[in-house]
């Protein structure tokens, strides 16, 4: 998980490591490249924050916006 990149990023896995940008809760947003390959999903208009609820072998993860709506969500599995 990563910040200071002013948005919401969530990345192709990579040998099994997903990586998350959660930036978008700043003064202002930075725009992603929609033409990298790596992106799963991102977004550069709404401010929000990543939510996380881990518990042994799974991730949940959800980006929400201050409005509470939920812009990605998923599980991801891991190891113990």
């Amino acid at each position: 998980m990563v910040g200071h990149d002013h948005n919401m990023q969530r990345l192709h896995p990579i040998d099994g490591i997903t990586q998350f940008v959660s930036g978008a809760g700043g003064r202002s947003h930075y725009e992603f490249d929609p033409s990298d390959e790596r992106l799963a999903f991102a977004n550069d208009r709404d401010y929000g924050a990543l939510r996380l609820e881990l518990s042994p072998g799974v991730a949940r993860y959800a980006f929400v916006s201050v409005a509470g709506e939920t812009l990605d969500a998923g599980e991801l599995g891991c190891r113990d």
